[in-house]
């Protein structure tokens, strides 16, 4: 017989469920090859009853920081698995296909909020060396009130 090819839609996948994917009144004839699916975390296996074929979601083996690409997404991929079965964060996971999982761990390591602080830290860099300079030169010779607000070092230009 053919293989059956399971490919993750968009949804929740319970691992502790069975999925009806074939029924025949007449009775199952017969045997599938195989099964193979695109979860990461989860292993199909299928079950054959007289008029039916169950298709089983099992919790594979793979920790789930094996697959994180960096530190901070094996830590949040840690703290995810250590929650366990019956934690929101764990049963969205255990579901999830490779490439989405990589996306979640990404997305849950608040990377970007190190980064955009980094980022305003460096423009606020600019604005402070401007004022700082100012305050360094003191007054231009030559000018009445003692400030020259439209000259800037050639650093500046």
């Amino acid at each position: 017989g053919g293989t059956v090819q399971v490919l993750a839609a968009a949804g929740s996948y319970d691992p502790r469920t069975q999925y009806a994917i074939l029924t025949a009144a007449g009775g199952v004839a017969g045997q599938f090859s195989g099964v193979t699916a695109n979860f990461a975390f989860l292993t199909p296996t299928l079950r054959y009853q007289p008029t039916e074929v169950d298709l089983t979601l099992t919790r594979n083996d793979i920790a789930f920081a094996t697959i994180a690409q960096t530190r901070n997404q094996g830590a949040v991929a840690g703290a995810i698995q250590a929650a366990g079965p019956g934690a929101g964060v764990y049963d969205r996971t255990v579901g999830l296909t490779t490439s989405e999982a990589v996306g979640a761990f990404r997305a849950l390591t608040g990377d970007i909020h190190a980064s955009a602080i980094s980022a305003e830290f460096e423009t606020a860099f600019f604005v402070r060396e401007a004022i700082l300079d100012r305050m360094r030169w003191g007054a231009t010779p030559g000018y009445a009130d003692g400030a020259d607000y439209g000259r800037l070092p050639a650093a500046y230009t």
